[in-house]
């Protein structure tokens, strides 16, 4: 006897999920790093437990086993009978260190979390959340000013700002797919400064304290071509690009004067209409390797800070440079056999020449990273690892570096969908 049941998981069952992580990324907040105080924060990259080990930016990956929402065109990789449930969170222990002083800090936060399903064979669909970028940070200086004294200038700033994606994936002929993302970004940045004067009672002490709100709806897009060589080899191309976005935004501003707490407003403002403006971007690779073992891939994605706004006004930034290669092995040609036969080990590393120019020095990053993917029994889903270990900023020039080691954890979950059982 025949059932014709066929076991869907509902897109609508995943809305409470994507409502409940964007909550907690609102409320992310563990975030630590000095240069956070220039525009919208320090960006998160190679958060993915999976794309992490491999340097980051997968332009030309695509894989029925994890999602790779950085290039929408790998989407059409998704089994046609299959659903991917992909997550993680990271760990971030660094140190903070100039030519007379160093701190340690320790962060962390959810790292993303995204579904990938069919619709219909040459049409695959994913949607999910991630962090964009983070803010956290506390500087304290002291300027000791003629007939005024020592005064204390603490900046404070926290927040950041997430992304929310829905996108598809299609294939147009045999070896070429293009795909969608349709972004939504949303969060809020906190910054503030206070001047306090620690040798005098007769000046008041000052704070100023900035809110901005973020929320822009934008797409991006992705191509990917597939060369199919002899046996089971092949070399794929991709390519992504990101438009420049323009952000209306509101900026509330709050001036007041305090000993310990509030002392008197002096002064507050709602700004309508004030421009941030997003560069666009765009990121080509290639990979080469054996469809059931292993590849190498390399990749490079250039972004034109040198146009970003910020609150109407021009920040002097650099176009940055992102540069990285990566590696995936698996001894088993089969999803079947010995538990270590059928691991994946991956490798990599990455080079970035950033967009901060700070005292005239150029804030560059550096990172190598590897993982491994450990299969779970009589299933395609896996437990991901991932751990780079890099240094970001440099203590020459007055400068401060943040030497870190960065754990991600994470699964990549593939369960049937369409499955028309038959009982006898």
């Amino acid at each position: 006897m025949k059932s014709n049941r066929i076991n869907i998981i509902s897109p609508i069952l995943l809305l409470p999920l994507m409502l409940l992580f964007s909550s907690a990324l609102k409320s992310q907040g563990v975030f630590t790093s000095p240069y956070s105080i220039y525009g919208m924060g320090t960006l998160y990259k190679n958060t993915h437990q999976v794309t992490m080990a491999f340097g980051g930016t997968p332009v030309a990956l695509s894989s029925p086993y994890f999602i790779n929402h950085i290039n929408p065109a790998s989407y059409t990789a998704f089994d046609s009978n299959s659903f991917v449930i992909d997550a993680g969170f990271h760990l971030r222990k660094g140190k903070l260190s100039n030519q007379t002083q160093s701190k340690s800090y320790t962060s962390g936060s959810i790292s993303n979390i995204n579904f990938g399903f069919p619709v219909t064979k040459w049409w695959k669909f994913s949607l999910g959340v991630l962090p964009y970028s983070g803010i956290g940070y506390t500087i304290t200086e002291y300027v000791n000013t003629e007939n005024v004294g020592n005064q204390k200038h603490v900046y404070v700033g926290d927040g950041g700002i997430s992304q929310a994606y829905l996108g598809s994936g299609f294939r147009i002929f045999k070896n070429l797919s293009v795909g969608f993302n349709l972004n939504y970004y949303f969060g809020k940045i906190e910054n503030s400064k206070a001047i306090s004067f620690p040798d005098s009672v007769g000046y008041m002490n000052t704070a100023n304290n900035l809110s901005i709100g973020v929320s822009k709806l934008f797409p991006e897009f992705g191509l990917q071509y597939r060369f199919n060589l002899n046996r089971d080899k092949y070399i794929q191309l991709g390519v992504k690009y990101s438009p420049a976005i323009d952000i209306k935004t509101s900026a509330e501003q709050l001036v007041y004067n305090f000993l310990e707490d509030i002392h008197d407003t002096v002064y507050y403002s709602v700004s309508e209409e004030k421009l941030i403006k997003l560069p666009q971007n765009i990121g080509a690779g290639i990979a080469f390797g054996s469809s059931a073992r292993w590849f190498v891939t390399a990749n490079a994605l250039y972004q034109k800070w040198s146009e970003f706004v910020f609150l109407d006004k021009p920040e002097l930034l650099k176009d940055s440079y992102d540069f990285s290669i990566g590696a995936q092995y698996r001894p088993s040609k089969i999803d079947v056999g010995r538990f270590f036969d059928r691991t994946y080990y991956r490798f990599g590393a990455n080079y970035e020449l950033g967009y901060l120019y700070v005292n005239n020095k150029r804030i560059n990053k550096f990172g190598i990273s590897f993982g491994t993917g450990l299969p779970m029994r009589k299933t395609k889903s896996t437990i991901n690892i991932a751990i780079e270990v890099g240094s970001f900023g440099t203590e020459n020039n007055g400068l401060i570096k943040d030497s870190y080691v960065k754990f991600t954890l994470g699964a990549a979950l593939q369960e049937r969908w369409f499955i028309k059982p038959k009982y006898f």
